[in-house]
């Protein structure tokens, strides 16, 4: 699981950095799963950075758990005009 917890923590670095973001929420399977091996991203975070953003990168739990990605997908369909 450790490796697991090193791959999630450089992914939310990486997205930190891409958007320079403090908090990164997740959803789905590992939003619903992340109370089971938060700790060891938070372990691998503040081992592996970041050094270079403003302040320590958040990872949060979707509110919407299993539905965050549809409701994004109908909020961005909506707000580009695709909902036809």
């Amino acid at each position: 699981m450790e490796g697991v917890a090193k791959a999630i923590a450089v992914t939310v670095l990486n997205l930190a950095h891409l958007f320079s973001s403090d908090v990164v929420v997740v959803g789905g399977g590992l939003g619903r799963n992340l109370d089971l091996f938060g700790w060891q991203v938070n372990a691998a975070l503040q081992r592996y950075g970041p050094w270079d953003l403003a302040a320590s990168v958040v990872v949060t739990q979707a509110s919407l758990g299993d539905d965050s990605g549809l409701a994004g997908a109908a909020g961005w369909s909506a707000a580009t005009g695709l909902s036809r």
